[in-house]
């Protein structure tokens, strides 16, 4: 019998000169991180050894004081007998102990800062690792949870942009435009994205919300609050955002294919080059928004104003209005309304035929 001779993988050969550059290379990564965590090590002992270092210095101090300012009182005021020599010896006891007081309450508190700082340290590592390596939703669930548990209680606002980083970066690596989404971290991404939308509510003067080329399709979560957030080139297509808040939030190149924005805080939100098609925009607040070359064909526009903002260059051709839309004097230069039969006060926009010749 035969047998098929299995030819092992091409191996890169390397000449003597590149090995022993690679070698090289290696060795100074080796020491470059053993220097890092050398530095790393140095700084924790040198913080713990200042806390003793600084009760010494003080102990010292208030020592030194008490041995000069006590020849000093009774050079200026000598005693004249046991009761006035009592007297001194009491308050220069009661100006230690104060001293003394003073320093340990400082100590202590220092040292109760660095133990609050590694323990908001090892919660949001530990958080970090139930994201990466957790194989089952609730263990997930649990960690985005501990993640906006420590963005609430974060002592600064550069602690809080930490944890709504790692937040964002879960649905940013995981929900890629144009790529596979898994639907069986629906779940996930739908908490992800209710734990953003809360801390968006209260944080969004100070922190950055950054959602850039996220794919949020399929999403339904209403009243959802992304103001100020970065959502460029996202995509929204058939999202379920009623009641959103997306008011001053960048989404240029955005796709909103239709996506339900019923009643929609879009205030002077940036829509430039967005694509909104059949995107149903009833009721939704559209003052001071930038609709510069959006293509809002087929979109339903019922009770909307168009008046307040840019809209230079939108395609608005099939697009459905009603009585109480608003519209630019403009429009009707090159779109007229057809009454559609199926809902009473409703209308169509269609492009006017160019009476050019050719």
């Amino acid at each position: 019998m035969i047998f098929p001779v299995k030819h092992a993988a091409p191996r890169l050969i390397l000449s003597p000169q590149c090995a022993i550059i690679r070698q090289g290379v290696i060795a100074v990564k080796k020491r470059k991180k053993r220097w890092q965590n050398l530095k790393k090590k140095c700084a924790r002992i040198f913080d713990e050894q200042l806390h003793k270092t600084m009760a010494l210095v003080i102990c010292a101090a208030v020592i030194l004081a008490a041995a000069v300012a006590v020849p000093l009182i009774l050079m200026i005021r000598p005693w004249r007998n046991a009761q006035d020599f009592l007297h001194i010896a009491q308050t220069v006891a009661y100006a230690m102990g104060l001293i003394t007081a003073a320093a340990a309450a400082a100590i202590a508190y220092r040292t109760q800062r660095m133990k609050e700082v590694d323990a908001t340290n090892d919660r949001f590592k530990a958080a970090v690792t139930s994201l990466k390596t957790g194989n089952d939703a609730y263990v997930r669930i649990e960690g985005l949870y501990a993640l906006e548990r420590l963005a609430n209680a974060a002592p600064n606002s550069v602690e809080r942009q930490r944890a709504v980083d790692v937040l964002c970066g879960v649905l940013k690596s995981e929900r890629k435009v144009g790529e596979f989404t898994d639907k069986k971290l629906f779940v996930v991404h739908q908490t992800c994205l209710q734990c953003i939308s809360r801390l968006n509510k209260a944080y969004w003067e100070t922190i950055r919300f950054d959602l850039s080329e996220t794919n949020l399709s399929d999403i339904a979560f209403e009243s959802i609050s992304l103001q100020y957030a970065c959502l460029d080139s996202a995509c929204f297509e058939k999202a379920e955002l009623e009641l959103a808040n997306l008011t001053d939030a960048s989404v240029s190149y955005a796709d909103f294919t239709h996506a339900h924005l019923w009643r929609a805080n879009l205030t002077c939100a940036s829509f430039c080059c967005a694509n909104l098609t059949n995107a149903n925009l009833q009721s939704a607040n559209l003052t001071g928004a930038n609709l510069e070359y959006a293509d809002l064909t087929g979109a339903i526009l019922i009770d909307v104003d168009l008046t307040d903002g840019w809209f230079m260059g939108f395609d608005l051709d099939d697009a459905i209005i009603s009585k109480k839309t608003i519209l630019r004097p403009s429009v009707w230069d090159k779109y007229e309304k057809t009454e559609m039969t199926t809902c009473d006060g409703w209308y169509r926009l269609l492009k006017k035929e160019s009476t050019d010749a050719p």
